[in-house]
């Protein structure tokens, strides 16, 4: 009975790792919105993409 559950609770934690790890690839340019000059080395944070 204890594997079975040890079992199935590491079959929950790895889906949920799994899950946790998406990513999205954007492409563009990020420009300071005073001078227009184009900011390097940016994180961009979406919030609805959470």
């Amino acid at each position: 009975m204890r594997f079975f559950t040890s079992i199935a609770l590491m079959v929950m934690a790895l889906t949920l790792i799994g899950n946790a790890q998406n990513k999205f690839t954007l492409s563009g340019y990020i420009r300071d919105a005073e001078n227009g000059e184009e900011l390097i080395g940016v994180t961009l944070f979406i919030p609805d993409l959470n």
